[in-house]
């Protein structure tokens, strides 16, 4: 009997693992506001850190022909293939940038970059293919690609790039109301 509860433990434990594994794992856009050309850069993140991490098969990321994508890099162990007549995402007008690994990978993988005509991006999926002791499972997010007029119509309106100025002006504005509000205040008594 204590058998039998210590594998339904074991058992447990290792769903638990899988999931917490599985949850782990994503796509971070890590883009630097600038103006055009911009740089995109993304960042892998591939499960747990331990040696039962998932197998990480391919990860997909929308392309639109208008945003001018160029110099694609990828790290050591990757290749990565422009399929734009691909329509993995149901998008208008759009293909896709496959990146697959052609070595094991690691847990964090960065250095996956590329410059386009925009500087601004849109959030967009991506699609992660994985496979964790021989099930395959899929992740998706919505990192920042380059706000191309294409992308801009087919995933929605740019997301807007906060400037010093905005900000420094708020943030006085903000300032004068409390100082004018205690003045009233004050004044009222």
């Amino acid at each position: 009997m204590k058998l039998l509860v210590l594998a339904a433990f074991a058992a447990a434990l290792a769903g638990q693992a899988h999931a917490t594994c599985i949850a782990n794992t994503g796509v971070v856009s890590i883009t630097d506001p600038a103006p055009p050309p911009g740089t995109f850069q993304y960042l892998v993140l591939n499960g747990c850190n331990s040696y039962d991490q998932p197998l990480l098969d391919d990860f997909f990321l929308p392309y639109f022909a208008d945003a001018g994508i160029s110099n694609i890099v990828v790290p050591g162990g990757w290749s990565y293939t422009i399929e734009a007549s691909n329509d993995l995402f149901g998008l208008p007008d759009a293909g896709v940038i496959e990146f697959a690994p052609t070595s094991p990978v690691g847990y964090f993988t960065e250095d996956f970059s590329y410059t386009a005509d925009y500087s601004s991006g849109v959030d967009a999926p991506y699609v992660m293919d994985l496979t964790l002791d021989g099930s395959p499972y899929q992740v998706t997010g919505d990192p920042l690609i380059p706000a191309s007029p294409d992308a801009v119509a087919a995933l929605g309106s740019a997301v807007p790039e906060p400037s010093l100025a905005v900000l420094l002006a708020l943030g006085c504005v903000s300032m004068w109301l409390a100082l004018r509000r205690r003045r009233l205040v004050k004044t009222s008594r």
